[in-house]
């Protein structure tokens, strides 16, 4: 119930339950009428106290309650005290800037303006050094009353350090460690920080300060996505819970995307979630997720959905290096790449290894660019680490694919309506905004990798975050990755080193004195293959050296065997099923046991797999009995098919 009013403003909106209803305002207005225009009248420093209450109570803004308490004056009120007000000064000045601000009556004239900022400055400079956030406090009312802003304050009061102050100027940023976004507040661009510190809650800024440099937000026309909503985000931080967070992210894209499978909506939730966690110190990897399908399947359309929701999500059709570093090292962009034939168009604009190292931490990209300054100066290395979706016609490079979770899309059996815009996902960027705070300073909860190798990197971070968020779908997304190894697996073992391995196994009885000779292996190869497709020699010798294997220097040369590396070759490659792993009762192998109860059983790559995943394998090109990779002529040089030389094609 609401307190009755006894004629003291503050305390009567002080008392006030919660924020009042839109009629039930008005009516509190009403009543408050009178007073609240006494009091702007004679004391605007209590008003502003008054204010900052109803704007919290009643939903009006202090513009619009100043704008309304000056049409309740009475031309006496308005033209003759508050007038006279306006033109003077506080009597005395006894030493603390914040009290004699607060006792200025409204705006003044420039003249008084310069002669007050006159008095301050001293004191200003002082405090400027001391107490930068006491100067903080200082310098909005500076602005409010004297009408000076902070640049031009910083500006006037360092020439009278006497060099005790090496501050820059003040630098824009969108990326420190106590950063939960940027946001917007009062039409302006502030930063939404939380430290964590004593209970505190996030809290809005104006600026920040690291190592003595002051930062402020960049201006927004130069942030390239909708900016949420301060008040949006701070409610969502008090109301909001993971588990419903996660029911809307799949209820949304639901409504946006037709999936193969109801588990890929898991996994595009969990990705989403996880492009909020990557400055986390325990994330070390991000997959790159692939729409990979024929046009007209819906993979702009799913990516649009995606770009709208993640963290900074900026859809992109260029691979420009300047612009990826930017967005990348500036920004902390997650780039939605919608082109037509991806790689292709990376080797055009020469950032193949911007790709290929987007999904690890601590990636860097090396560009010469200052040759005039010598060694070690002329070199600039960018971090190019971050989250990143790709739509394409084509697939993906073999090599980029490894880096890789890909969904092949389905045929749409249905019509959608609705349209993926930004203002249909700022609700919930907003909500996984408030998420990411809830989540700063807390490790992730802690488990195994369930694959071996890159793979095992790329998915451990999204079953983190469903296992923080919705335990509960963890096992339907980890089945779903063990499908996708097993595909890629098996696109392995259709290549031609995968050819090469089932070849030695079979000839393992034709070992003598620990040696198998080349020339067998190439007659076991070329047994179903026609005099176009056959291999030679010099081309097999060449892949099985690229496998780990070695041959002899006598000729005709001979494979020297090693059944140990053999079969850690055939896991790899998805031929040979892996050893059982012992079953462990501890929570981090959960995931793992659940796999193997439903008769999945996972994948696992040797030690030396890295170093197999860099070798790539033949496309095939030919239909003749199955054995369709392009190979070397009998007598000629080994063909490679190279993308960059077919023609090149714009993006869609």
């Amino acid at each position: 119930m609401n307190p009755q009013y006894d004629g003291n403003l503050l305390s009567y909106l002080s008392g006030l339950e919660g924020k009042l209803d839109p009629l039930v305002a008005q009516e509190t207005l009403k009543l408050l009428k009178g007073d609240l225009t006494e009091c702007y009248a004679t004391d605007r420093a209590s008003f502003g106290l008054v204010a900052d209450l109803v704007k919290d109570k009643l939903g009006i803004s202090r513009q619009d309650l100043m704008a309304w308490a000056k049409l309740t004056m009475s031309p006496q009120e308005e033209g003759g005290e508050a007038e006279t007000e306006e033109a003077t000064l506080p009597l005395e000045y006894i030493g603390d800037p914040t009290a004699y601000l607060s006792a200025i009556r409204g705006p003044l004239s420039p003249v008084l303006s310069q002669e007050a900022l006159t008095i301050l400055k001293p004191d200003l400079a002082t405090l400027f050094v001391s107490d930068r956030a006491a100067f903080a406090v200082v310098a909005n009312l500076i602005k409010e009353k004297l009408g000076v802003g902070r640049r031009d304050l910083n500006a006037g009061i360092k020439p009278l350090l006497n060099g005790d102050d090496d501050d820059s100027p003040p630098l824009p940023i969108a990326r420190f460690p106590e950063l939960v976004d940027l946001v917007a507040d009062e039409q302006e661009v502030k930063f939404l920080v939380y430290s964590g510190e004593n209970g505190s809650e996030p809290r809005v800024e104006t600026e920040w300060q690291i190592n003595e440099q002051l930062y402020f937000p960049p201006a927004k026309n130069l942030i390239p996505w909708p900016l949420p909503r301060a008040e949006q985000v701070l409610a969502a931080y008090g109301t909001d819970t993971s588990a419903s967070l996660y029911a809307d992210l799949i209820t949304y894209y639901k409504n946006l995307s037709e999936l193969p499978t109801d588990t890929h909506y898991d996994l595009l939730a969990a990705f989403t979630l996880h492009t909020y966690t990557l400055d986390f110190p325990e994330v070390t990897h991000s997959p790159e997720l692939v729409f990979d399908a024929v046009p007209e399947r819906g993979k702009s359309r799913t990516g649009k959905a995606m770009s709208n929701v993640v963290s900074r999500g900026l859809r992109t059709e260029t691979l420009r290096e300047a612009n990826i570093f930017r967005w990348s090292e500036d920004l902390g962009a997650t780039l939605f790449f919608d082109v037509l034939n991806l790689w292709k168009k990376a080797e055009r604009e020469k950032s193949e290894d911007i790709l290929l190292n987007r999904f690890e931490k601590g990636s860097t990209a090396a560009r010469v660019l200052y040759p005039e300054k010598g060694p070690f100066e002329d070199t600039r290395y960018f971090d190019i680490f971050g989250a990143t979706i790709i739509a394409t016609n084509e697939s993906v490079h073999k090599i980029l694919d490894t880096r890789c979770l890909t969904i092949s899309m389905p045929p749409a059996k249905k019509r959608y309506d609705s349209e993926p815009t930004p203002e249909l996902g700022l609700p919930l960027r907003e909500r996984l905004i408030a998420w990411r705070a809830h989540q700063m300073g807390k490790p992730l909860p802690e488990m195994k990798k369930p694959f071996s190798g890159r793979f095992g990197d790329i998915t451990l971070p999204l079953l983190k975050v469903v296992r923080r968020v919705a335990p509960e779908r963890e096992k339907a997304l980890l089945n779903l990755f063990v499908e996708m190894e097993k595909s890629r697996l098996n696109e392995k073992s259709r290549s031609l080193e995968g050819d090469i391995l089932i070849a030695l196994l079979a000839l393992e009885s034709e070992v003598a004195n620990g040696k198998l000779p080349l020339k067998k292996l190439v007659e076991k190869l070329n047994e179903e293959r026609t005099d176009k497709e056959k291999v030679t020699p010099r081309f097999v010798g060449s892949r099985i050296r690229s496998l780990g294997f070695q041959l002899t220097s006598r000729n005709p040369a001979s494979l020297v065997w090693k059944k140990e590396l053999l079969d850690s070759c055939l896991i790899s490659y998805g031929i040979k099923e892996p050893p059982p792993t012992p079953k462990i009762s501890s929570q981090s192998s959960q995931p793992s046991q659940s796999s193997q109860e439903n008769g999945s059983k996972q994948p696992e790559e040797p030690p030396t797999s890295e170093s197999f995943e860099r070798n790539e394998s033949f496309e095939r090109q030919n239909t003749g009995h199955g054995k369709g990779y392009k190979v070397e002529p009998a007598e000629e040089e080994p063909e490679f098919h190279d993308d960059a030389r077919e023609p090149y094609q714009e993006e869609m």
